[in-house]
């Protein structure tokens, strides 16, 4: 069950997903590099994985601080989706500057863009404390390993398939507005990162 829950989760939580990650994933797919986008996802799965994995793990330890570890996640994450927001903006080229050339290096920017993402943190708290109230998660080291498990296959899933329409999409003829998405998503990020700030305050 708990493997079953974290695989649905995350494949259809991730779907709507506009964090460092998903840009990055994003950006090597749209100029052709499939093989880069591919470690990136797979970094970010697995960091998400063993995140959510610790939480459901240690979940009578987290349950009564829960609130103030989700309002804390939730400022910080705001904060970093409003400066990623804000470099894309003032400098659209930032991810394709960022060294995706090898499997090392593309592990590893998946790996930064997904453990510097406070807003997992406060996403998979919500989630394994709403499970945990409907009776459908425990706490433990096996329903923890199972969750994170699934967790981490289902993001890697959500990118396996935009990877895969990416190769039957004409991606590689918008290759040259790399920089046009860039700055409008920055834009969108912005915004969002003001609300999301605001809307934690509040």
């Amino acid at each position: 069950m708990a493997l079953v829950l974290g695989f649905g989760l995350s494949f259809i939580g991730t779907a709507p997903m506009a964090g460092p990650l998903a840009l990055l994933v994003l950006d090597r797919a749209l100029a052709a590099q499939r093989a880069a986008a591919f470690w990136i996802s797979l970094a970010g799965a697995l960091v998400e994985g063993v995140v959510a994995g610790a939480v459901a793990t240690f979940l009578p330890l987290v349950l009564p601080h829960s609130g103030a570890i989700v309002q804390l996640a939730r400022l910080s994450g705001a904060l970093v989706i409003f400066v990623v927001g804000a470099a894309l903006v003032l400098y659209p080229g930032v991810l394709e500057a960022i060294k995706t050339e090898r499997k090392r290096q593309s592990f590893v920017a998946g790996f930064l863009a997904t453990a510097l993402n406070p807003t997992l943190l406060a996403t998979w708290t919500v989630t394994v404390t709403a499970l945990h109230a409907s009776e459908l998660l425990r706490g433990g080291w096996l329903a923890g390993l199972a969750f994170g498990a699934g967790v981490a296959v289902g993001a890697l899933a959500w990118f396996a398939v935009i990877l895969w329409l990416s190769r039957y999409g004409s991606l590689n003829r918008l290759t040259r507005y790399r920089p046009v998405f860039g700055r409008a998503i920055g834009v969108i990020l912005v915004v969002v990162g003001a609300a999301l700030f605001i809307r934690a305050l509040v």
